[in-house]
């Protein structure tokens, strides 16, 4: 039974030697260093001290503050602990309520302040280089049109190459991950419609990216175009005209809509003969797509008509009587080479006056 408990007891202590280990290795403490009397956290100038206190150099004293924060943060010390501690003649900036560095009165006049406020804009710099991630992504979340590409930038104080992996969840097959330029800029295609988390690493140290790969709402296709009839056209029928032509020519995916997202804007109302050129911004949106706004140029063409045939149709609109709203009346196809006369009789059972449209 004795041998039994130490086996157990030596077990224990094992696995948990390991453990401390393990997390020893995958914590990574903030990286200080100096470089000439600037005192640098994760590779951002923390303090630069520009003069001497007594008979230490601004390197050494640089040098001194760089091991009071090493040897605090190895005690698991960090951006929350610093401070700042007012006295009668300096001011000093504490980490855990211990002594970092002071700041002097001659710090003060080569700073141009006083030495509280330079021993407060140095500790607000150490707060904020300490709090400076090892590894981070220029964003968590990343929405990629199908079949499309996007970047990411990898950011952080490690250094080194990054890797990137797919892994396939929640949805496999989604992206193609790759790293690109400096080796610092992660690159992500859209291969299928869903979501995918990808883990992008530098070292041992990895951080997920959550890829959304989305169809866009639709596209306007408008190559063709805009033709319209007639001697001195009103504005709005050539702006209807333009609209008409951009809805249909729009290819919109199931369940999304097309919205004409700003007024048209013609150069000019064109004569007889002549064109002119018509611009719109136009918006396709629905729910599960990506929403898609294009600037819409077009050409705008009067198109003369040949003289008139003999008219061998005859068209009649009569229906609905009278007219208790906005709608189309009638709609019917001719040809230029059959002569067609169209007879109308509505009556307007509105209270106010309608445009009739032809």
């Amino acid at each position: 039974m004795m041998v039994q408990g130490n086996m157990r007891t030596l077990v224990a202590t094992l696995l948990c030697v390991f453990m401390l280990a393990l997390s020893g290795h995958a914590q990574l403490l903030p990286r200080v260093e100096v470089k000439g009397s600037t005192l640098i956290v994760n590779r951002a100038p923390a303090v630069h001290i520009r003069v001497a206190n007594g008979n230490l150099v601004p390197e050494r004293r640089a040098q001194i503050a760089a091991e009071r924060l090493q040897s605090a943060v190895v005690r698991g010390l960090g951006a929350r602990h610093v401070g700042v501690k007012a006295e009668r003649r300096r001011a000093t900036v504490t980490i855990g309520g211990g002594v970092l560095l002071y700041a002097t009165r001659a710090d003060a006049r080569a700073a141009g302040t006083t030495p509280l406020r330079l021993a407060q804009a140095w500790a607000s710099s150490l707060r904020h280089c300490l709090s400076i991630p090892p590894l981070s992504l220029s964003t968590s979340e990343l929405l990629v049109p199908l079949g499309e590409s996007r970047t990411v930038r990898v950011n952080g104080w490690l250094e080194g190459t990054a890797v990137v992996a797919p892994t396939g969840a929640p949805d496999d097959g989604v992206t193609d991950p790759a790293v690109i330029g400096d080796g610092r800029t992660v690159r992500i295609t859209g291969r299928a419609v869903g979501r995918e988390q990808v883990l992008v690493s530098v070292g041992e140290l990895s951080v997920p990216l959550m890829v959304t790969v989305r169809k866009y709402a639709g596209e306007v296709k408008a190559s063709e175009p805009v033709v319209v009839t007639g001697i001195d056209l009103p504005v709005s029928f050539v702006r209807q005209a333009v609209e008409a032509a951009i809805v249909r020519s729009t290819q919109l995916e199931p369940g999304a809509q097309v919205q004409i997202a700003s007024p048209v804007r013609l150069s000019s109302v064109p004569d007889v003969g002549q064109s002119t050129t018509a611009s719109v911004l136009v918006r396709a949106s629905g729910s599960g797509y990506i929403a898609r706004e294009q600037e819409v140029n077009l050409t705008v063409v009067n198109r003369p008509i040949a003289a008139a045939n003999e008219p061998v149709l005859l068209m009649v609109s009569n229906d609905p009587e009278r007219v208790q709203k906005a709608q189309t009346l009638f709609a019917s196809e001719i040809s230029e080479a059959q002569g067609a006369r169209l007879l109308y009789h509505h009556m307007n059972g509105m209270v106010q006056d309608v445009l009739l449209l032809i």
